[in-house]
């Protein structure tokens, strides 16, 4: 398939688990203290196609961002393996960036996918 970012619009698989409604009282209370969780890309940073000049400009707010949330104990525990997906998404749609959101653009074999990521 063609590559479809740009400059201003990166390229990311989405994840059944990266968005708040996969566990909407756990992980809503969580995310809306950084950030209007329906705001936020179901999306982590890999895999990702980015801009270099767009990626330097997350890597400082993804990186500070992990660390607020490891030090947050209900974030730490809400979060748990994924705090660094949750960190660089965050990061993204804190600084404004959004994601072209592709289901295909990985393979999980044995995983759930995304097959709908609006419920």
């Amino acid at each position: 398939p063609r590559n479809r970012a740009t400059e201003a619009s990166p390229v990311a698989f989405g994840f059944y688990y990266m968005t708040y409604k996969y566990d909407a009282r756990k992980l809503g209370p969580v995310i809306r203290r950084w950030h209007d969780p329906d705001d936020v890309d179901p999306v982590g940073p890999s895999p990702l196609i980015v801009h270099k000049a767009q990626l330097r400009g997350l890597v400082e707010p993804w990186w500070r961002l992990c660390l607020e949330l490891k030090r947050d104990r209900e974030a730490d525990q809400a979060l748990g393996w994924v705090l660094e997906m949750w960190a660089y998404t965050l990061a993204a749609a804190r600084t404004g960036v959004r994601h072209q959101v592709h289901k295909t653009f990985q393979a999980e074999p044995g995983g759930a996918g995304i097959y709908n990521l609006d419920d």
